[in-house]
């Protein structure tokens, strides 16, 4: 996992976001987020039980990844720091396959009391 030394590089205390299209799937368990001391936005709102679903199974997908049987997770928002809490976390679904194969994930937080999402800013 090649971000690590960025991730390493920040302050362990402080309040960070890392987001980014990881190129693995959380069963395969390469972002040691334990380690790390960060957390997974979707988890951190939808739990396991929901699949985040950012790279649907297509005929591309399987042209270039035959083996692969399932949609994928393959971008995240990923989190830390004790001021941060994620107030809702979805997939969004629109006319994208222009952009990328992948859906993009949003994510609102509230930041240490103060939510930070549609309709409302930081004062």
């Amino acid at each position: 996992f090649d971000k690590l030394a960025v991730v390493q590089s920040t302050d362990c205390c402080s309040s960070a976001v890392f987001c980014g299209d990881f190129n693995t799937s959380p069963e395969d368990a390469e972002i040691p987020l334990g380690e790390l001391q960060l957390t997974d936005a979707w988890r951190a709102c939808n739990g396991d039980l929901t699949p985040c679903v950012t790279l649907p199974l297509s005929a591309a997908l399987r042209e270039v990844f035959p083996e692969t049987k399932q949609d994928l997770c393959m971008d995240y928002q990923l989190f830390r720091g004790t001021q941060l809490s994620v107030k809702h976390a979805a997939v969004l679904q629109g006319p994208f396959d222009d952009l990328s194969d992948h859906r993009p994930l949003r994510v609102d937080y509230d930041i240490k009391g103060r939510y930070i999402g549609p309709g409302r800013s930081a004062e």
